[in-house]
Parts: C-alpha cells; structure tokens; sequence
C-alpha cells in the first residue's frame, strides 16, 4: 500500500533537517572559509557593504520620519529616496557587486552539497533513509544506483530547481491529492514510497 500525504511529508522534513544539518556543520567549518578565501578583499569589501547599507537604512528612516511628520511632501520623499539609493549603488558598487557573488556562492553550494548528500545517503541506506524508517516507509521496486540517482538527483533537486521550486508543490499535490499517491519521479523510475507492512509492492 502506497504511503500517504503525512508520512511521507514527516519522512520527507526528518531526512532533509538531518542533511541540512550536515551540510551546514560542513559550510561552517570549510565551505564558508573557502568562499570568502576565493573572493578578493572579502573581508573588507563585506564590512564595508554592511557598513554602508546600515547607513542607508538610517538615511531612508530619518526621510520616511519627515515625510510622516509633514516635513516633506510625498514626493519630495520619492525624490530623496531615489537619491539615497543613486549614492549608495554608485559608491559601493564593487561591495554589492561581492555580496551577490558572496550569496550566489552559498546557494550554489547549499544545491551542490545537499544533492551530492542526499544521493550518497540514499544509496548507502538503500533508499531506506532514516525518516522513512521511523515513518515505517520503505522504497519499493528496483532500488540501484542508476533508479536512486534519477530519483533522487534529476528529478527531485534538479526538477524542483529547474520549475523554481513549483515541482515541489506538483509533488505535494500527487502525494496527496491522487489514489496511487505517487509522484512523478516515481512513476518515472518505477518504484514507489510504501508502508513497511506492506506486502506488495506495486
């Protein structure tokens, strides 16, 4: 018998905090060091842009205050809004410019780490993941490597990043809103999440 919507969501949250948990121990103690050694000037260039969106804050607090006090009119605010900003993208342009290659370095390697682990701990569990066996779930059909690594890399993180996350909602969907509750990586890789009791697998 197929496993319903709330177990395999409970599986689903217990494995996924586990990982997270793992990959960022890993970001604290070498990923994160390793980013910040490869940017050039990190260190400086990151106190400067924190330095400086934290006076941009206080400048736009101060012209939001005027404004409400009937200091100024709503569009003189507009105007001093846009010159706020205009100053601070003109003059920490190469700190914005380090902190989105800062921030685009961390996601990328969250959505590297978290595939590559997720994919090693399925097939070193056999698909028999910690979540799922204190859910009672077991992974049906043929389990190998090539089944686990479709299922669990291309169509889970890649087809959930490649449909911005919408895949994830489809899946929630099929798990719980259809009869077989199975998902398309499942239906694709032909094994499916059933209750450990079970006798059947399909």
């Amino acid at each position: 018998m197929s496993a319903g919507f709330f177990r395999r969501s409970g599986s689903f949250i217990l494995d996924i905090t586990l990982l997270l948990a793992i990959v960022s121990t890993l970001f604290s103690l070498v990923g994160g060091p390793l980013i910040r050694a490869r940017l050039d000037d990190f260190d400086v260039l990151y106190a400067s842009f924190i330095e400086a969106q934290e006076s941009r804050l206080d400048e736009v607090r101060e012209a939001t205050n005027e404004r409400d006090l009937g200091l100024i009119s709503e569009a003189r605010y507009q105007e001093r809004l846009t010159e706020i900003n205009a100053f601070y993208d003109e003059n920490y342009a190469a700190e914005a410019t380090l902190f989105g290659q800062y921030v685009l370095a961390i996601v990328s390697y969250y959505f590297v780490m978290l595939t590559l682990f997720n994919y090693l701990y399925h097939l070193g569990f056999k698909g028999r993941t910690l979540g799922r066996k204190l859910f009672k779930l077991r992974l049906a059909g043929k389990v190998t490597w090539w089944t686990l690594l479709m299922r669990e890399v291309f169509w889970k993180y890649f087809y959930w990043a490649f449909t911005l996350f919408f895949g994830l909602f489809l899946d929630f969907i099929l798990i719980g809103v259809t009869q077989s509750h199975k998902t398309l990586r499942d239906h694709l890789t032909g094994t499916r999440v059933i209750l450990e009791d079970s006798l059947y697998a399909f």
